[in-house]
């Protein structure tokens, strides 16, 4: 079992109930590729409610927080290559910070 089947298995033991198979926003060779620290994942929920809690309160997985988006179906997901936030690109960014695109790090923008 992979990392994501794992993921799935901890939600729903811990009381969410998925309706999909999480899939990563970016495939795995290019995650490898480019050293990513930090990867988008995209989990379907059961209900509106469950969505709510989640933006709100946002997931914890072995012992760590994670954020939470609300992601609107579209055929391609939006990445900032700026501040490595997910919803807009580079040039609508309105963050002061800039981070790495490749080791998503504060600041290093090489």
């Amino acid at each position: 079992m992979g990392k994501l089947g794992e993921l799935r298995k901890d939600l729903e033991k811990g009381g969410l109930r998925l309706i999909r198979e999480p899939v990563w926003l970016l495939k795995e060779d290019k995650i490898r590729e480019w050293r990513l620290r930090e990867v988008g994942i995209l989990i379907h929920v059961a209900r509106e409610s469950v969505r709510r809690r989640c933006l709100k309160k946002g997931l914890v997985w072995r012992d760590e927080k994670l954020r939470v988006y609300r992601c609107v179906s579209k055929k391609e997901v939006e990445w900032c290559t700026k501040c490595t936030e997910f919803g807009h690109s580079w040039w609508k960014c309105g963050s002061s910070v800039k981070r790495c695109s490749i080791y998503v790090v504060k600041g290093h923008t090489g």
